[in-house]
């Protein structure tokens, strides 16, 4: 358990990606927290300063690439392309400060609108400023971003009618954590859904739900605790350190991923099916934060209808 882990352990290394998602989160959290802006005691204000500071020495180190020393063995997680980056922090600190220059910014380093995942957040910067800049952002230019998203969205309702399965889901998409890429979709679908009122992109959103949470595959439900038949051994350090049979509830498990690189034994070779649920399985059965992120937004959205 955690609190049983006495091992060292370090911050290494400063790089311009991770800066950046700083700032981005930074100057949102001034934004969120403005309700409470009495009981925050002056903490708004040192994180928009923070923010800024952060962004600025990225804009002073474009290029301070991440990479692994020689004598650790963790994931690097490497990642040389900033331009997304850039845009996301650009467009937070543009909505938080409603100076143009950030927007500008935002103009210079905008990159091509894909699917969220760790490494690409593009979107992110599209979504904020789609619901939250339009009082404060050139018609043309709104129009513009609206545009990029629904094209986007409107790829993801082609691949949904292309699917046996009806999900939106193609072969490349099974990579570590391929339950996130459909949620993150299913993300995109609710957005487009919210821009147009139209009841495609939510029929198909919910059918990524559906895939989640059992219609698949595998007849698994991804998500732990829920379904008749869910991930009992997910690679969940404290889930298999707590004494307690079942896992936590209500976690997303990576779902199938064709790489297989943990060595585990598995059934089936096809991209859709390789999953197995055992805590051997880090490349399928792993749990991540930001895998649960879309399923989060993916279920308010829903219910908030």
């Amino acid at each position: 358990m955690p609190d049983e882990d006495k091992r060292d352990r370090y911050v290494i290394g400063k790089s311009t990606a991770a800066t950046l998602n700083f700032a981005a989160v930074l100057a949102m959290s001034n934004r969120v927290y403005q309700p409470f802006d009495t009981a925050m005691s002056g903490k708004r204000e040192q994180w928009l300063a923070a923010a800024e500071s952060a962004w600025s020495w990225a804009v002073a180190h474009p290029m301070e690439i991440y990479q692994q020393p020689a004598d650790v063995s963790s994931g690097e997680y490497g990642d040389s392309f900033f331009n997304d980056e850039f845009a996301q922090a650009a467009a937070e600190l543009f909505i938080t400060t409603k100076n143009i220059d950030y927007f500008n910014h935002y103009l210079k380093y905008r990159s091509d609108v894909a699917v969220p995942s760790w490494s690409y957040v593009a979107y992110l910067a599209t979504s904020t400023l789609l619901f939250q800049g339009e009082d404060i952002i050139d018609p043309v230019k709104y129009a513009e971003i609206k545009a990029d998203q629904l094209t986007l969205a409107d790829k993801l309702v082609g691949q949904y009618q292309d699917s046996s399965y009806k999900v939106p889901m193609i072969a490349s998409d099974f990579v570590w954590g391929s339950n996130s890429v459909a949620l993150n979709k299913a993300l995109i679908l609710m957005q487009a859904h919210k821009l147009t009122d139209d009841q495609t992109y939510r029929e198909v959103a919910i059918n990524i739900l559906d895939y989640v949470l059992g219609r698949n595959p595998t007849d698994y439900s991804f998500v732990t605790g829920f379904g008749s038949k869910s991930p009992m051994f997910p690679h969940h350090r404290i889930s298999d350190s707590d004494g307690i049979a079942e896992p936590i509830p209500g976690m997303v498990a990576g779902g199938p991923h064709s790489g297989r690189q943990d060595g585990c034994n598995y059934l089936y070779t096809e991209p859709a099916r390789t999953y197995i649920d055992d805590w051997c399985s880090f490349a399928t059965n792993e749990i991540a934060i930001n895998w649960n992120a879309p399923l989060v937004y993916v279920l308010a959205a829903l219910l908030a209808e």
